[in-house]
């Protein structure tokens, strides 16, 4: 299975967030993300463990989504923002 994991990508804590994620999941694949630009649904092609850490999709049902189409036991989700 192809891991991928989104992290917020203008900001330290995200990048250090997906070094993280990349030093356990060596093959991962990084995407960034940052406000304003569309979520990269393409990416999700085929079955895929997936991450995203210090970013949140607005409106939070793009969450839901995200973590439906990663399935549910193979979706991880990380954030400190309130």
């Amino acid at each position: 299975m192809h891991t991928i994991c989104f992290y917020h990508g203008t900001d330290f804590d995200g990048k250090c967030s997906a070094a993280i994620v990349k030093s356990f999941n060596t093959n991962c694949e990084l995407v960034p993300l940052d406000h304003g630009i569309d979520f990269p649904w393409n990416k999700l092609n085929g079955r895929k463990k997936g991450y995203m850490v210090d970013y949140t999709l607005k409106p939070f049902a793009d969450m839901l989504r995200l973590r439906e189409r990663c399935g549910a036991d193979d979706f991880v989700w990380i954030e400190h923002h309130p």
